[in-house]
């Protein structure tokens, strides 16, 4: 792989730990694996505004 995927790779599982610590698993029926980087920093940042 090369180091942009690497980086993406890295920055999904530090998004989705903190997601799985808010008993979050799925979104739309979708695992967090599943999901790219874009959809998961949303579900990131939902997360984050709600909890303001």
């Amino acid at each position: 792989m090369g180091r942009l995927e690497d980086a993406v790779e890295i920055r999904k599982q530090q998004l989705i730990h903190k997601l799985l610590k808010h008993h979050i698993y799925k979104k739309d029926g979708q695992q967090l694996y599943e999901l790219t980087l874009s959809e998961i920093e949303r579900v990131h940042s939902a997360l984050y505004r709600k909890s303001s």
